[in-house]
């Protein structure tokens, strides 16, 4: 077992070698969404002013000013609503920034000398290294599918490329090289599945413990996982009573840490709040409009839209349906209700399409979890040695991968922007008491409508900057709409290519990139050796037996 342990081990290096390789070298590293600079400034001020209050820079300063995503506390400080582990976990992220400020000031000047969206910046090397948590989060998530589907059943050959296939076509890739806490979330709900599955197969307090810090840091990035966490708990008490193992160390170990988050959760929303369950969305879910949305509209859009649907954003889930018949029973029954449990309260808001972001990114840990039924499907797939089916298999990943790939080449706002811009001539009387309402109402056809749907309009879009060489369409023939209109990008981030951290590193900040890109093409290169390596052991392709190791 210890030598079937090992050779995993290899293979999971492999992963995260080749996607931390591939994720940094697409990354934004600066935030690219308004609500990823409200999380910076949170985690910037808890590394260096040691509160979760925001500090005095020119960004939390405008922030303020607007109010956006924050709450005035009870100490007349302003915080943002957003869950504290984001910040936790960004804390190392953000002292390796500042470090890299004292090595490199000229950049750090040039940057704080520009402006963004009429606003001064501050603090590049600080956002940049924050911005590369996602990716490493996100490579790190590939590793954890590899892990569970070993686990649970599947062959080394089969779990690899479930696991290289969840990475690069799906969302997950786009949502990696971003800066939301999505990926975190994700990361640590999968975590916490993994470790279960070693506790059940090895009954160890580590297992216990790992399991219960998941949980914990899943739950304090975002409070919506709240509900899958009780379904988690609720599961694994069962599964301890009949085992008769509810007092042992590794449960007293799970238990132990959940006390510890819980009296951490509600500290940190006392000391920023003043009351044990405030989490700074008070006063949203009091105007109780906050879950007024058809739940079932708010399902459809998730799992089918054009714009934000599973079925295009994740196609290989098609398969997974199938490969989740043959996991054990019991894990399926309980997986289920876990995934329902993150869509839950997704469905009724309605913010359920995540709003400027690249596919459906508040059900993306649910999508990882299902994505477990991947590698079964594949393993009979193959067995099957059927034409048809690995022609079907082919073109299902074959569409997932592009559309990732346009998600990732072309900004997800800079659609989102040109959308935007035509959705007012497209739909000019939808009900709303007033344009702000109006406004958001039109988002929402946007995702039901295939003109505007981002896993097509990318690639026109990226298809018009490879040709045209500039930033301005037309809105006739990029979106199809009954409009004569020249529509242009509203933000410098969103010309050219520049939402790529390098690109933008190097034309905006006159900053040298190429010892970058000699390291990502190391460790992908590396990743690549550690995986033939490893499939030159003789024994590197056993299969389902093994899985338990």
């Amino acid at each position: 077992m210890t030598h079937e342990r090992a050779l995993d081990r290899r293979f999971a290096w492999a992963l995260f070698l080749v996607f931390a390789a591939l994720y940094l070298a697409t990354t934004v590293g600066l935030p690219d969404n308004p609500d990823a600079e409200v999380e910076f400034q949170t985690a910037r001020s808890l590394a260096f002013e040691g509160t979760f209050a925001l500090g005095d820079t020119p960004e939390a300063q405008a922030i303020e000013a607007l109010g956006f995503d924050v709450v005035r506390g009870v100490d007349g400080r302003t915080y943002a609503w957003f869950g504290v582990g984001q910040a936790l976990v960004a804390v190392p992220f953000a002292w390796a920034g500042r470090a890299a400020a004292h090595v490199f000031p000229e950049i750090a000047e040039r940057h704080a000398a520009d402006q963004a969206y009429g606003f001064a910046r501050s603090e590049y090397f600080e956002h940049l290294f924050v911005g590369l948590r996602n990716p490493l989060l996100g490579a790190w998530t590939c590793v954890l599918v590899f892990l569970a589907s070993r686990r649970l059943g599947a062959g080394r050959g089969g779990a690899w490329f479930a696991a290289a296939l969840f990475g690069a076509t799906t969302y997950h890739w786009a949502q990696a090289r971003a800066t939301l806490n999505d990926v975190q979330a994700t990361w640590a709900l999968l975590l916490a599945f993994e470790r279960w599955l070693a506790w059940r197969a090895d009954d160890r307090a580590r297992h216990g413990l790992a399991c219960g810090v998941a949980l914990v840091v899943a739950v304090l990035t975002r409070v919506a996982l709240a509900p899958a966490t009780l379904v988690f708990v609720v599961w694994i008490v069962v599964e301890r009573v009949r085992a008769r193992r509810l007092f042992a160390l590794p449960t007293q170990a799970f238990v132990a840490t959940l006390a510890v988050g819980a009296a951490l959760f509600v500290a940190t929303n006392l000391m920023r709040f003043g009351r044990p369950f405030e989490t700074g969305y008070g006063a949203v879910l009091a105007s109780g409009t906050f879950f007024s949305f058809p739940w079932y509209e708010g399902l459809a859009g998730l799992l089918v839209s054009p714009g934000k649907g599973l079925v295009w954003f994740a196609s290989g889930l098609v398969l997974a349906v199938l490969g989740w018949r043959h996991v054990e029973r019991r894990v399926l029954l309980w997986t289920v209700p876990l995934a329902a449990a993150v869509f839950a309260p997704v469905v009724a808001t309605q913010a359920w399409h995540g709003a400027y972001t690249f596919g459906p990114r508040y059900v993306l840990p649910a999508a990882a979890l299902l994505w477990l039924g991947v590698a079964p499907a594949l393993e009979r797939v193959w067995r099957s040695a059927s034409r048809a089916a690995l022609l079907a298999c082919a073109a299902v990943f074959a569409f997932g991968f592009a559309a990732t790939f346009g998600g990732v080449v072309v900004d997800t706002q800079t659609h989102l922007d040109l959308a935007a811009q035509c959705a007012r001539t497209a739909w000019p009387d939808l009900p709303g008491k007033d344009e702000r309402e109006r406004d958001d109402a039109r988002f929402v056809a946007l995702q039901w409508d295939f003109r505007f749907a981002a896993p097509f309009a990318h690639w026109r879009i990226f298809e018009h900057k490879l040709s045209e060489g500039h930033d301005v369409y037309d809105a006739r023939e990029l979106f199809g709409v009954a409009q004569d209109a020249a529509l242009q990008p509203g933000h410098e981030r969103e010309r050219g290519f520049r939402h790529f951290a390098w690109v933008d590193l190097r034309e905006r900040l006159a900053g040298t990139v190429w010892p970058i890109w000699a390291c990502l093409a190391g460790c992908f290169a590396a990743g690549w050796i550690v995986l033939r390596g490893a499939r030159r052991r003789p024994d590197a392709r056993r299969g389902p037996e093994t899985a338990r190791a």
